[in-house]
């Protein structure tokens, strides 16, 4: 994480907090101020994780306004995830569904 001190993650902890207002009816997360890497470079921000479920990971790309066709289909070697990025109240956010069934998720790359 670039960030030296608490007071330059402000942007995203603040995010966080935002997402947790405007988003809190959706199903539950992990949730990480941490540096993210995606396609325009690395940065502070929010990871956003799910496990298990596709219908929790639709919700939150919906929600973070993630488009179908900017999801990825990532091969973990343990495992396989979907993945796609959003800015949220300035900061990057990545989110990742992790754990799919492997039929689903081929489904999805299709």
């Amino acid at each position: 994480m670039s960030a030296k001190t608490l007071n330059d993650q402000m942007s995203a902890i603040n995010a966080l907090v935002a997402l947790a207002e405007w988003f809190g009816h959706l199903p539950v997360a992990r949730l990480e101020i941490t540096t993210v890497v995606g396609p325009l470079g690395a940065f502070d921000g929010i990871e956003v994780s799910l496990h298990r479920r596709l219908g929790d990971f639709e919700q939150w790309r919906q929600a973070l306004g993630i488009s179908p066709s900017e999801i990825k289909l990532k091969d973990l070697t343990t495992c396989m995830a979907l993945k796609g990025y959003a800015v949220f109240e300035g900061v990057v956010v990545e989110l990742t569904g992790y754990g799919l069934p492997l039929p689903t998720l081929q489904a999805v790359a299709a």
